[in-house]
């Protein structure tokens, strides 16, 4: 794996990158991602391009910064996202990608004109992804990327998948399938291999878990992140294991694709995912996890005398929004398919009705808009750069955002807090790689609760 120095030639000026983002203005603000600031940008060399502005507040640091551009400037696929250059300068660190115009998969998976199909070719294509890392990168060597899901998976123009994020991947050999790294726990609620997370053993099958996780989301069409189901309040994979006990899978399957699934192509698909959520050396290789991903898109591309659809649009679809095949030159690319555009926003604007009296509604009304100013203000005082973002809608889903990552910190460090306690207990003047001691894990922990408190106070 390569280091800083061997990729001098990728260092860019941070003048340019400011250029190319008109000062990092608001205009060109993308989002806020577990590495820092999003923003898109304009280079004379690389045309439209994604800059990631590293943010030690968030837990990231110099050795993901430098874990990423080792690896991503040695290591390229179709379906790897693409790095560009970085810069390190005036106490900047800042990593540069090949913009990829329609985002990250979380996005889009309550999308309803995401059909079935076109779920099928992403998760494919993101396989794809992943068995190189796995099998592909060099002899005798493999990549565990450690924080599979869905937000990781960026779609380009063309709604070709490509894994993302980079900073928290290690590097193994491959001479036995249960091969492992010892490693501090590392990755996100909801998507962490529960084996790694009991024993620290970090292994290729890790990051099979965790694309389980994706492919159920990708189904049911919903997030795994904790959500209220039935008066209870549970994670995605905590459902699945419910339904697939009571053989009642279907019920929770997105209403939207529902009954454009074929049923041989769901029990392929359904099958490799559960196999994906088992214990260690029971789950499957990426490979193995490829190859029935393309049969299951096999499956609901045959029509009834078991001749492959020319098309993939489905019967019960709209002319009008049939996506088009792209035909690829690439055997691994294959039924790439181009998805509709996505919906633009509506915005609503409030205002009198027609007839009603002006004095006194117009003077409710300024109070009324004096209060939501006010309390836009806390958000903006409460969410990390909020002040940048304009917009009463922007602010709150950067808020809501904000406050998930809170809560998933939270449940990430009291995990990590009962892992460790006992082990401390025992060493009490032991310290964390980073040099945090578990009194500091433990007021890390009550801080974030406090901040998760206080918007729920707001609320």
């Amino acid at each position: 794996m390569s280091s800083i120095e061997d990729v001098k030639h990728l260092q860019i000026p941070l003048q340019e990158l400011s250029d190319a983002t008109n000062a990092f203005s608001e205009a060109n603000f993308l989002a806020r991602g577990g590495f820092g600031m999003v923003y898109k940008g304009v280079s004379a060399k690389h045309g439209n391009i994604a800059i990631k502005i590293l943010d030690p507040g968030l837990g990231q640091g110099d050795k993901e910064f430098r874990t990423e551009i080792a690896l991503l400037s040695v290591y390229k696929h179709e379906n790897i996202v693409s790095l560009l250059g970085f810069c390190d300068e005036d106490g900047k660190k800042i990593l540069v990608y090949k913009y990829e115009s329609n985002g990250s998969l979380d996005k889009h998976l309550e999308r309803k004109d995401l059909t079935w199909i076109q779920r099928l070719q992403i998760c494919l294509d993101a396989a794809r992804g992943l068995q190189y890392l796995h099998d592909d990168v060099e002899p005798h060597r493999r990549i565990l990327h450690r924080d599979v899901k869905s937000s990781n998976i960026l779609l380009d123009e063309n709604w070709k998948a490509k894994v993302s994020d980079f900073g928290l991947s290690k590097m193994g050999p491959t001479n036995t399938q249960s091969t492992y790294l010892v490693t501090r726990v590392c990755g996100t609620p909801g998507y962490i291999d529960p084996d790694y997370l009991n024993t620290g053993f970090l292994t290729q099958k890790s990051d099979v878990y965790s694309f389980g996780v994706v492919l159920f989301e990708v189904l049911c069409g919903r997030l795994s992140r904790v959500t209220k189901y039935n008066d209870k309040r549970e994670y995605l994979i905590n459902l699945v294991k419910i339904h697939r006990g009571r053989k009642t899978l279907d019920e929770i399957i997105d209403s939207n694709i529902r009954k454009q699934i074929k049923k041989a192509s769901l029990v392929t698909f359904s099958s490799i995912a559960y196999q994906c959520l088992k214990s260690g050396n029971e789950r499957p290789t990426m490979k193995k996890v490829v190859k029935q991903l393309q049969k299951a898109l096999d499956e609901q591309l045959l029509d009834g005398d078991g001749k492959r659809l020319k098309t993939l649009a489905l019967e019960n679809e709209n002319p009008e929004s049939k996506p088009k095949v792209e035909r690829s030159t690439s055997k691994k690319t294959k039924n790439s398919v181009k998805l509709p555009e996505p919906p633009k926003q509506d915005y609503i604007h409030v205002r009198a009705r027609r007839g009603q009296a002006t004095g006194s509604h117009s003077q409710a009304e300024r109070v009324r808009r004096e209060k939501i100013e006010e309390r836009m203000k806390i958000l903006q005082d409460l969410v990390p750069g909020g002040n940048k973002v304009t917009g009463k809608a922007p602010l709150l889903d950067e808020t809501i955002n904000y406050i998930q990552s809170l809560q998933q910190q939270v449940e990430f460090g009291q995990q990590s807090f009962d892992m460790v306690e006992v082990s401390f207990a025992s060493q009490p003047t032991r310290e964390y790689s980073n040099g945090s001691s578990l009194e500091w894990l433990r007021m890390k922990i009550g801080g974030i609760a406090e901040r998760t408190t206080i918007f729920h106070q707001w609320q």
